[in-house]
């Protein structure tokens, strides 16, 4: 688990449990805030895919048990007040005949609060399943207060504008995305591994569990191998390996495209949406007809972790903001490359786990190059962005246990989240 401080280099004890205590709540509560904010002011229909996904979840062809949860609290509305089908929303709503991407226009021109009640039972289900999944995790973690800055640091990743964003997407990423932000918080190789098999189990709910199946095999396998080697302790190693790490996932990428295209696209029919893709054929020529270019491929990694998915018809717009973002992300380079602690060493390998899977599903099937399917890096951004607002003084280990820190981080997401929402859905409203 992550290092703290000694006593004496943070103060007494019973300081500590004070700073921790005070405020403990305000990320939780501005978690809560934000997920009603933009489910009511974003543009509805306006996230990836959601509008074949409100189609699909009414006729019962989505996912299994994402469905289950959105038709139970549809079902407990309609017990009070009627409510309609799912794809209402989508009636009449057509696509924005001079929309291209980057060009600054929405796909589909509608108005918040301008959606039938059903797309905010909707967008109302996603926030109790992400309340859940903190109550599990919360359990999962224990109760005591060494244990609490873990769950702060998760709310607080949840919080992140990217993340905040893809949680209220009406999709079964929902489930892939809120486990994604967990992993970094294993600490055990066999838990790690059962990790992964649950999430090869979870393919049939989305295929994106696939990818962070891949990541866990990687980080359980990465402490292991380096350990052994012995030659991960010094920065210019670390940012070799890394580079190797993405040299390794491109040749990995094109090996599995090669042999999916000489075995009959087995893995792209195992990966393919069967919703929208018919044969592993058709899989394999829409995800190679993305246009991929490997050198823009880190940049809309980093986008979609940034905020919006990078081909987002904002991608343009956004740019000063992904600038102003770039000190968090050096910040956790330097995490993962410079510290020789746990924490520096859980950081880096996450980080090479993420690259090389990131490389090699992208190389090999390029629909998977956007950020949202990297969340697990989520964690470790949290603490690069705690790095910068942490008072002088206060130790890397104790980042999440202080009160100021806490607060600084949890209103400067929150900002961010309330003024990049509305910059996108109140002049639909003029």
């Amino acid at each position: 688990m992550t290092q703290f401080p000694k006593t004496e280099e943070y103060g007494s004890e019973s300081k500590r449990i004070e700073t921790s205590q005070k405020g403990r709540h305000a990320p939780l509560v501005a978690l809560l805030f934000s997920l009603v904010f933009i489910a009511a002011v974003f543009p509805p229909v306006n996230w990836p895919d959601e509008r074949r996904n409100l189609m699909l979840l009414e006729t019962g062809d989505y996912g299994w048990l994402y469905a289950v949860g959105q038709s139970a609290l549809r079902e407990a509305v309609s017990g009070f007040y009627l409510v309609g089908p799912f794809d209402r929303v989508t009636w009449g709503v057509g696509q924005n005949v001079d929309w291209r991407y980057g060009d600054g226009s929405l796909r589909y021109l509608t108005q918040p609060l301008a959606a039938p009640l059903s797309y905010y039972v909707a967008k109302a289900t996603n926030i109790v399943i992400v309340v859940a999944a903190i109550l599990g995790f919360r359990l999962a973690m224990g109760l005591t207060q060494s244990r609490r800055d873990q769950l702060n640091l998760y709310v607080l990743s949840l919080l992140l504008p990217a993340a905040s964003y893809q949680l209220l997407q009406v999709s079964t990423d929902l489930t892939f995305i809120l486990l994604s932000m967990g992993l970094y918080f294993i600490t055990q190789t066999k838990l790690k591994i059962v990790f992964a098999v649950i999430c090869c189990l979870l393919t049939v709910e989305d295929r994106s569990f696939a990818i962070l199946a891949c990541i866990a095999l990687a980080y359980a396998a990465a402490p292991k191998v380096l350990l052994w080697r012995k030659i991960h302790h010094r920065r210019a190693l670390r940012l070799a390996l890394l580079f190797g790490a993405s040299v390794i996932g491109v040749v990995l990428g094109r090996l599995v495209a090669s042999i999916v295209l000489d075995g009959g696209g087995l893995l792209a029919g195992f990966l393919a949406d069967p919703s929208s893709l018919t044969s592993a054929s058709e899989t394999l020529a829409y995800t190679r007809a993305k246009g991929y270019n490997l050198a823009q491929s880190p940049v809309l990694l980093y986008a979609g972790l940034a905020y919006l998915p990078g081909a987002t018809e904002y991608f343009v717009l956004l740019i000063p903001f992904y600038i102003i973002a770039l000190p968090v992300f050096w910040r956790l380079l330097v995490f993962a490359t410079s510290r020789t602690d746990e924490l520096g060493e859980r950081a880096f390998y996450l980080v090479l786990s993420t690259v090389v899977v990131f490389f090699g599903m992208t190389t090999a099937l390029h629909v998977f190059e956007h950020g949202r399917y990297y969340f697990t890096l989520a964690p470790l951004l949290v603490l690069a962005l705690a790095s910068i607002f942490a008072p002088r003084g206060v130790q890397v280990g104790a980042y999440l246990r202080d009160s100021t820190t806490i607060q600084r981080v949890t209103a400067a997401l929150f900002t961010l989240n309330v003024v990049l929402t509305s910059a996108v859905g109140i002049p639909q409203l003029v």
